[in-house]
């Protein structure tokens, strides 16, 4: 095979001619000078966090690989453009669109790239093309009326019209939510391109959060601007792309992508920091993915890359990303880091099965991603920003929209979560003055008494009392119940008569059961009055010097009465020291 064809290296070694070094020489020197320009951002560890690792299960998965499969999802789920996000773009876009219109009646405003194709991240870029039919002045004239028209219509701050580049633009901020908005005229193909790109999009699900990975990875890095040396988002976009046609095991089908995305990550850094051969091969999407010679195509062999466009072979669509050595760098960097990560994790997860580990406090510090990649927090405060102005409704009344439903309040405490407590009540004025009277009332109503205790007479004799009292209201209350009765019976419309036969009836039922049961019968009234009188005479010696019965009466006196037993275990029972 010629190796003229490979992507790998048929060496490790990189070559060591004296051109191979003049050019790799240069390439750093550019790479430095640029730096120097723009330097990398290196943000304290502490200022990144990582709010998605919260959403991943990561005691339901069986290794490290299955974890870093589930943790690309949910950050790229996390990060991706929410409704209120999407729509304050949109209506971005619909007062610009209507600025132009009122300098050039005939142009037509339409939005392509990262936001064409919803793969651009929370301070991602707005990119529009402004196509405007038998254009009679020249571009640069052409952009220099459509800034003034922005400038007077107020939708555009911190503006700048670069028109000596090879594709003239207007630079500026908009007004309202602060976006960066790249503006050019006629340049149809990025609407094409984005057009293009969600076709791959449908054909490979998995293609999208690798490629928002690697996005975030190169804006944490300072290399995603093209006009900087890094690495565009149509070339990321790309290079993906072919990673994922010329992939053995995707292009046999035998993995699903959307289940690996973790591998698939690790290798795509080890492919492009480690083994791509930059100064030999470039990269085609054209049947299916392919691999051509730089040499023959007449480019430079130097350690660039070079990727051909889909729509136009003879443009490099990285050609301005002179810093690829740098990229190769971080991108090798990345593999270490995150194998290194998962190694960890995966002595972790052993000594787990054998339970010598120790538990992590918090599902943020078990991401893997976190080597590599962060939010920082002022990019969580955009994001509320956005939220906010999209439910605020101004900017639905300027471009004629109907005004958004408030969201419905929710709460992220923990209580507040099905199976939690509920919210502790919040205090007013009126509460706590309400709360001051009821304590008061309460302490008067149970406030102590330091009157000594009743004996235990005292209360046997209440008790006989209170027991009196109650044989007295029971004929009362029996009568009271009859005539409800008989109120209840009228209602039904009862005759007198039928209800006397039948109380006879059941009287009669009653003495004779009665009659037939000898033991069910109670005493009569003077056999009732014998029993008393029987229950009133001294008890025998032999009664009282048995212990048992004695306890007994104890017992039961003590229950009648409520007294707590003394110190010795006995309760005092005043009727039976008198009769002892």
């Amino acid at each position: 095979m010629d190796t003229d064809y490979l992507a790998f290296s048929t060496e490790p070694q990189a070559s060591t001619s004296r051109k191979d070094h003049q050019e790799r020489r240069q390439d750093e020197q550019k790479a430095k000078r640029a730096q120097r320009r723009a330097p990398i951002p290196n943000p304290s560890p502490g200022s990144l966090s990582t709010p998605w690792a919260d959403l991943v299960r990561w005691d339901d998965c069986r290794d490290p690989a299955e974890q870093l499969n589930y943790e690309v999802m949910a950050c790229v789920d996390y990060m991706s453009a929410q409704v209120e996000e999407h729509e304050v773009r949109r209506m971005v876009i619909e007062e610009i669109r209507r600025a132009i219109r009122k300098t050039v009646p005939t142009a037509t405003v339409t939005p392509f790239g990262s936001f064409g194709t919803n793969m651009y991240l929370p301070g991602g870029d707005l990119d529009l093309v402004v196509v405007i039919p038998d254009m009679e002045n020249d571009v640069k004239q052409t952009l220099r009326e459509i800034a003034r028209g922005l400038r007077k219509q107020q939708v555009a701050k911190n503006m700048i019209v670069i028109d000596k580049a090879k594709v003239p633009i207007i630079k500026f901020n908009s007004a309202t939510g602060g976006f960066a908005v790249d503006i050019s005229i006629n340049q149809t193909n990025g609407i094409r391109a984005a057009q293009l790109i969600n076709g791959f999009v449908e054909h490979y699900p998995g293609l999208r959060y690798l490629v928002m990975i690697i996005k975030m990875f190169l804006a944490r890095k300072g290399m995603n601007e093209v006009r900087t040396g890094g690495l565009g988002s149509y070339s990321t976009v790309c290079l993906v792309l072919s990673f994922f046609q010329m992939h053995p095991k995707i292009r046999n089908g035998e993995i699903d992508p959307m289940e690996n995305l973790g591998v698939l990550l690790v290798e795509f850094f080890e492919l492009y920091g480690h083994y791509f051969n930059y100064h030999e091969v470039g990269i085609s999407l054209h049947n299916g993915g392919m691999y051509y010679s730089k040499q023959k195509k007449g480019y430079p062999t130097t350690l660039k890359l070079s990727i051909e466009d889909p729509q136009d072979l003879s443009n490099d669509v990285s050609g301005g990303s002179y810093e690829m050595p740098a990229i190769r760098k971080l991108f090798a960097a990345a593999f270490e880091s995150l194998t290194s990560a998962m190694l960890l994790r995966a002595q972790d997860m052993e000594s787990r099965r054998f339970g010598i580990h120790v538990k992590l406090q918090k599902h943020s510090s078990r991401s893997l991603l976190s080597s590599i990649i962060g939010v920082e927090e002022t990019v969580l405060t955009k994001r509320g920003e956005i939220s906010k102005l999209y439910y605020d409704g101004n900017l639905h009344r300027r471009v004629g929209e109907r005004l958004p439903k408030k969201p419905p309040s929710i709460s992220l405490d923990p209580a507040c979560m099905p199976g939690g407590r509920p919210p502790p009540p919040q205090a007013t004025d009126e509460g706590v003055a309400g709360l001051e009277k009821a304590k008061a009332i309460a302490d008067e109503i149970f406030i102590a008494d330091d009157s000594p205790e009743p004996d235990a007479v005292d209360l046997a004799l209440a008790s006989r009392k209170s027991s009196k009292k109650r044989k007295q209201d029971e004929p009362r209350a029996q009568a009271i119940t009859a005539t409800a009765e008989e109120e209840e019976e009228s209602r039904y419309s009862i005759p007198k008569a039928k209800r006397r036969r039948v109380r006879e009836d059941l009287e009669g039922t009653g003495a004779q059961a009665v009659a037939s049961d000898p033991s069910a019968s109670t005493p009569s009234g003077d056999s009732a009055g014998h029993e008393r009188e029987k229950d009133k005479k001294p008890k025998s010696t032999a009664e009282k010097s048995d212990p048992s019965k004695l306890t007994l009466r104890r017992a039961f006196w003590s229950a009648k009465a409520g007294e707590r037993s003394s110190d010795d275990g006995i309760v005092e029972d005043p009727g039976v020291q008198e009769e002892v």
